[in-house]
């Protein structure tokens, strides 16, 4: 059963849109304003949101934008309700990642066809393997931009912004200074040959990392170590051999 959150402060209207999606199936949750809706959407993980933008307190780009910046809720279809039609409103939300728009006045058909093809697409947005778009030919530099095609949007990822890597089988989790973190299909040892020597090392059979985002390295057990990295809550585990090759790059 496919679920649905709308955030909307206007009763009439939650009603309506709920009445109809629970007659065709779907879970659905309700938030009256954006705090309750980013706390329902990461505690319910719905399918797709659909979220007024013009509400008290929070706005909906708001929401958009706290969500997009939580890995657990980026992936999530977003639309917006609004009565604003103007062209910069619309590009705002773009650029946020809305994936489409219903302005009020709106039929209720018309909200739902648009529902299931963001649903649809989405879906097959997560059957389709991550690749990665451009393969150099060169060892990159610090300053250059790779294309990277991942699950969800295409992106230009400038090699600087990499904080690290981490191996999963055959995919790579890219982790970036934005706080955003692109999985791709990739092998570590492929970065370990692409990127640049002077930045990069490999720090365990799983990691690699840019020293210039390097935080600090401390002892932990078993002769093992953690390396903090800027921006990053978790730190890595390195064994000891690892971190004193660590050391001898910092020297």
């Amino acid at each position: 059963m496919k679920k649905i959150l709308i955030i909307e402060d206007d009763s009439l209207i939650i009603g309506s849109i709920q009445d109809l999606f629970e007659y065709e199936g779907y879970t659905v949750f309700t938030a009256c304003n954006g705090a309750e809706g980013i706390a329902q959407a990461k505690k319910n993980q719905p399918d797709i949101i659909v979220s007024d933008i013009a509400m008290p307190g929070m706005s909906g780009y708001d929401v958009l934008r706290e969500l997009q910046n939580d890995e657990n809720t980026s992936g999530i279809p977003f639309i917006f309700l609004t009565a604003k039609v103007e062209k910069s409103d619309f590009r705002l939300g773009m650029e946020l990642g809305a994936d489409d728009y219903i302005t009020k006045p709106f039929k209720l058909d018309e909200l739902l066809r648009a529902v299931e093809t963001r649903i649809r697409k989405n879906e097959e947005k997560k059957n389709r393997p991550p690749t990665i778009i451009n393969e150099p030919e060169r060892k990159l530099s610090y300053e250059d931009h790779i294309f990277i095609q991942d699950k969800n949007h295409p992106a230009f990822i400038k090699v600087e912004n990499i904080i690290h890597i981490i191996a999963e089988a055959e995919y790579s989790h890219i982790f970036l200074q934005d706080g955003k973190k692109i999985l791709i299909r990739r092998l570590l040892k492929k970065w370990e040959e692409m990127l640049p020597e002077k930045s990069f090392l490999r720090i365990s059979r799983s990691a690699i990392i840019n020293l210039n985002h390097l935080a600090k390295i401390e002892k932990w057990f078993n002769n093992s170590y953690v390396v903090y990295m800027k921006g990053i809550k978790e730190p890595l585990i390195i064994s000891r051999r690892y971190a004193v090759m660590l050391r001898a790059r910092l020297k």
